[in-house]
This record gives C-alpha cells, sequence and structure tokens, in this order.
C-alpha cells in the first residue's frame, strides 16, 4: 500500500510504499494511507500505444520492423534514417495517444510521405477507439 510519511508539522514529507506493520513499526503516529486510484489517462486519450501499433499492423503487416530496418538501413538517404529515428523514438516513449492530436497525426503524416501507409490508411489508424480498444494502463 502506498503511505504519505509526515513530519512533525503534519506535512507530507514523503509517500512510499509499504505494509501497515512496517509503518507503525517506524513511523507511529506520522503517517496515512493514500487511497488507491486506477491510473486513467486524461478523458480525451482514450487509445493505447499498442492499440495503435495493432491497427498499423494490421494494415501494413510489419510496418514497424520495417520502420525499423530502414532507419539504419544505409542505403535509404540520412534524413529519412534520421527521421524514422525520431519517429520510432516518440512512438516508442509514449504510454498512450490521442489519434486526433498533432503529435500522431504528425507521426502518421510522416508514414504517409515516406510512402510507408498510404492516407486511407492513415485515415484508418486514426478513427477514434472501438468499445475493447479503450485505454487500460500503462504498457
Amino acid at each position: 500500500m502506498r503511505y504519505n510519511i509526515k513530519d512533525e508539522n503534519g506535512n507530507v514529507v514523503n509517500t512510499i510504499l509499504a505494509d501497515l506493520a512496517f509503518m507503525q513499526a517506524n513511523y507511529p503516529g506520522r503517517f496515512e494511507a493514500v487511497a488507491e486510484t486506477p491510473a486513467t489517462p486524461p478523458a480525451d486519450y482514450a487509445v493505447s500505444k499498442r492499440v495503435l501499433y495493432n491497427r498499423l499492423d494490421a494494415l501494413v503487416p510489419d510496418l514497424f520492423d520495417t520502420l525499423e530496418a530502414d532507419s539504419v538501413d544505409p542505403a535509404k538517404p540520412l534524413q529519412v534514417r534520421k527521421t524514422l529515428k525520431k519517429m520510432l523514438r516518440n512512438f516508442e516513449y509514449t504510454t498512450y495517444v490521442q489519434v486526433d492530436s498533432a503529435d500522431t497525426q504528425t507521426f502518421l503524416g510522416g508514414l504517409v510521405s515516406l510512402g510507408y501507409i498510404s492516407a486511407a490508411n492513415k485515415t484508418a489508424a486514426s478513427v477514434p477507439a472501438a468499445a475493447g480498444e479503450v485505454w487500460n494502463g500503462p504498457r
């Protein structure tokens, strides 16, 4: 469980994960339990990165493998390789995405402009989340 540790004035000075016995033994009278709340994205974020990945992979099989390979392929122009690396890095560090956000549309638009997906695939990947596709926690 998560607990706030308080100083002598009752101010929270730290938050830790521990069990009740540990807290009672080490911080008697100086802690409070923190209510566990499920992690949820902002209301306008509904599609997990995994959902977008799966959508794109269904539309263009092995897309991400191709992108990874092309990002280091010396036969590809340097600017294309740099662009792909940046796009993949940005995508990799995202937990959930808003399909109509500028960042996601830039990513998808980049794939279109580099010839990896069609404009129709970009549109198909950009639809709002369907039942069963909603965000269900960090991946």
